[in-house]
Order: C-alpha cells, then sequence, then structure tokens
C-alpha cells in the first residue's frame, strides 16, 4: 500500500510504474524466467493507492518462497538503486513522457463520455483533472519523487501482503455452450483453502483471514481528492 490517494501521489505513482514496468520484465521474467506472464501496476480501493507484482509461476519449477525473494531483491536492491541514481536529467525524461501522456487528445465522444461520468459517479467532480495532473508533474522535484519511493518501500515503513495460489488436480470445464460439465466441476463449497506456513522471510505468516483481518489498521477515510 502506498498510502491515501491524492492527484500528487497519483502522478507520482504513475511516473513510478512507467519507470519500473518494463524493468519487472527483463528482471523477473527475461533474466530470472519465474514465470510465463510478468508485471506490475497500480489499484485503488476506497481512494487507498498500492502498487502491485504479479508473478505466474510454476510451483514445480520454482519454489513460492524462492519467487519471493526474487520479488523482494528487484524491489530493494535493484530498484531502490535505480531510484536513488536517478539524475535530474533523466527524471526530466520520465515526467515529459507522462505529461505527453496526460495531453494525448481525446479522439472518441466515448471516452469523453467516460471521463466525465466517473467524475460524476465518483462524486469527484475534478473535470479538469488531466490538465491539473499535467501541472502537479511539472512540478515534481526528484528528490520529491524519490521521498515518495522510499516512504512505502524502505522495510520499516512498507505494509505487504504476499498472496500464493496454488492449483490443484480439480478443475471446471466449460463447453462450447458455455454449460458447466458437472462431472468435472468443483464448486466453491468443495474448494478446501490449504495455509503455506513455510516462511521465505521472519515476516509474519497468515495462517488465519479473521484473525489477520482483527489486527490491521485502517487508513482514514479519504476527504480531498487534491
Amino acid at each position: 500500500q502506498i498510502g491515501p490517494k491524492n492527484l500528487k501521489n497519483y502522478c507520482m505513482a504513475k511516473i513510478l510504474m512507467q519507470f519500473v514496468d518494463p524493468k519487472t520484465y527483463d528482471y523477473l521474467r527475461s533474466k530470472y524466467q519465474l514465470g510465463y506472464a510478468v508485471g506490475c501496476s497500480l489499484d485503488q480501493t476506497g481512494d487507498i493507492l498500492s502498487f502491485y507484482i504479479v508473478v505466474l509461476s510454476q510451483e514445480h519449477k520454482h519454489r513460492f518462497n524462492a519467487v519471493q525473494i526474487k520479488i523482494d531483491d528487484f524491489i530493494h536492491n535493484t530498484i531502490t538503486t535505480f531510484i536513488d541514481d536517478l539524475s535530474d536529467e533523466e527524471f526530466g525524461k520520465l515526467k515529459d513522457a507522462y505529461v505527453k501522456e496526460l495531453q494525448v487528445e481525446v479522439l472518441t465522444l466515448d471516452t469523453e463520455v467516460s471521463h466525465n461520468y466517473n467524475e460524476i459517479f465518483e462524486e469527484f467532480y475534478l473535470f479538469n483533472r488531466r490538465e491539473l495532473m499535467v501541472e502537479i508533474t511539472k512540478e515534481i522535484t526528484r528528490s520529491q519523487f524519490q521521498e515518495f519511493f522510499h516512504s512505502f518501500i524502505d522495510h520499516d515503513k512498507q505494509r505487504v501482503l504476499c498472496t500464493h495460489v496454488i492449483g490443484n488436480e480439480k478443475r471446471v470445464v466449460v463447453d462450447t455452450d458455455e454449460n458447466i460439465n458437472s462431472s468435472s466441476s468443483t464448486s466453491s463449497s468443495d474448494i478446501n483453502v490449504e495455509f503455506i506456513t513455510e516462511r521465505f522471510t521472519e515476516e509474519r505468516v497468515v495462517t488465519s483471514i479473521e484473525e489477520f483481518k482483527r489486527d490491521l489498521l485502517l487508513y482514514p477515510a479519504v476527504t480531498s481528492h487534491v
């Protein structure tokens, strides 16, 4: 989790994704071949920004803890080094690329309606959002960007949830008429969840979702979007 969403944090998060995403593929997919689908992205739930990395791997080729160690090393060594060593010129290019993305002309009425509808539906009413984001992005400094990155990546500050899903022999088969073949299907009530207790670090291992939820601290409700 990055923290409560506002326009400045969102702009810096987008710049970060623009920088990290290709390196995620190069490092975890091309170099270490950890999975056939590798990537990272942003998410926002309840106006809380989150950064996530997804690696679709094969358990019989790469144990889950080995994959997690590589992800951890990638974030805290490779990416952190790149961010810390960014020059003003390199950061300027990242900002310019994002500004150009924001300034791309809307070519369809459907896209324009979608932008405006989202502002109304979410009750933000920032119909000049992209213009505001352009101005905010231009004012972001390299040191602000680096401080933003360390505010949620550093070990003593980060909040991380690692989820590993391992398939089993039971599967759901769908025929061409989109009817489930009941002889080979598994209902949700038949699926047993097995918690993995093997550790890859000394971090806490979740063995009960209910107990884990009871101990969570919640961000306050976001009241400002600028």
